[in-house]
């Protein structure tokens, strides 16, 4: 009997002990709570919206928010690439949430590269078309349904390889000197071969190229640019909800300003390299400039009325986003760094952030008066 008093004691002490011992780890762990609690609060970051189940895969130029049924809610415009481990299987979808269910989805025959919702006509209410940048086309979808196409200008082909794809349909010419005529050609780089010749130089069997002509021999010859970003333009209003144009930046160096109403080419500008972001600002029938972040490390000023650049701003990396605010420009690199220029090209500030930027986007939110980026 002593010893099992002992014993019920001696449990008793150690559930006090064990009791104490928790209280004090649960006091120890509290203000290190508290300190990250406050200083999550003391933070710039916003903290965004995370689903690891989502499933899409897609940059921030495919992404929209726009009030599609002019109900004065707004719904997220995603053109999703699919799984990409499919690839060269396209699985590209344009799909559209509200809040954050799917209300329903558009096959796309392409990759794309950038998403615009744009007014193209004056029909009340006022509800906006998308546009969807792909390849060298741009789809327009009215009401989630498919509208128009509107494909580049074709590019020059040179003369000799037209001669050469001539004599290959009449039969006049075989695969050998066929083959040496294009190298050649490619090794000159006077003018760029089309698509289908350079697939045509990059195969090594004869059979393999033999199947490969009699198959496109009766097919036209095209040549092709291709789409790399795009935004809108006010056509000849300020409003919010005023006819737009789309303003185009391709892969060959050019910048086209498309009217969206009868899709026409109003505009045409050379770029000194390939475009890979825009901005633009003001209306087309007044006065506009279009920024133009290019893949040479530039940025270049159009204004209304000029074909070439009036200003141009060096970066000491690539840039990876671009956005403007009044007559400032704000641009994220590559070397995880965030500068603030004028469009002369002056810079006001440089701010290196804690990891790489994936992606920007302005948030101008007027009833409080707050933007950011």
């Amino acid at each position: 009997m002593p010893s099992n008093k002992r014993e019920k004691s001696a449990s008793r002490q150690y559930q006090e002990i064990s009791g104490n011992t928790n209280e004090n780890e649960t006091d120890q762990t509290r203000p290190t709570t508290t300190t990250t609690a406050a200083t999550d609060t003391k933070s710039k970051w916003l903290s965004a919206h995370n689903d690891f189940v989502a499933g899409i895969n897609t940059v921030g130029s495919c992404v929209e928010l726009v009030d599609l049924y002019a109900e004065g809610s707004v719904n997220l415009v995603i053109a999703d690439f699919g799984n990409i481990l499919l690839m060269p299987k396209i699985q590209a979808k344009l799909k559209v949430f509200k809040e954050f269910s799917l209300l329903k989805e558009n096959n796309l025959s392409d990759l794309p590269c950038a998403v615009v919702a744009c007014y193209m006509d004056t029909l009340q209410p006022r509800i906006p078309a998308l546009a969807v940048a792909s390849g060298s086309a741009v789809f327009l979808f009215k009401s989630l349904r498919p509208y128009y196409k509107f494909v580049l200008p074709q590019m020059e082909i040179a003369q000799v390889e037209k001669d050469v794809w001539h004599k290959a349909r009449e039969g006049n010419i075989d695969i050998r000197a066929m083959h040496d005529v294009l190298n050649d050609l490619h090794r000159g780089g006077t003018v760029p071969l089309t698509h289908r010749s350079l697939a045509f130089l990059q195969m090594t069997n004869t059979n393999e190229a033999h199947q490969f002509v009699e198959h496109y021999k009766t097919i036209e010859l095209k040549r092709q640019s291709c789409i790399t970003c795009m935004k809108k333009l006010n056509k000849n209003s300020a409003d919010e909800d005023a006819l737009n144009c789309l303003v185009i930046g391709t892969e060959d160096q050019h910048i086209y300003i498309i009217e969206a109403q009868a899709f026409t080419i109003m505009a045409t500008m050379n770029c000194p390299a390939t475009p890979s972001f825009l901005d633009v600002s003001g209306v087309y029938d007044v006065e506009f400039r279009i920024l133009a972040t290019c893949r040479n490390g530039y940025i270049y000023l159009f204004r209304r009325g000029s074909e070439t650049p009036r200003n141009a701003i060096y970066l000491n990396s690539i840039a990876v986003g671009l956005e403007r605010f009044g007559k400032n420009i704000i641009v994220g690199c590559m070397d995880s760094s965030l500068h603030c220029y004028t469009t002369k090209g002056k810079r006001y500030w440089k701010h290196l952030l804690p990891a790489q930027i994936t992606a920007m986007c302005q948030i101008d939110y007027r009833p409080k008066g707050f933007q950011a980026v």
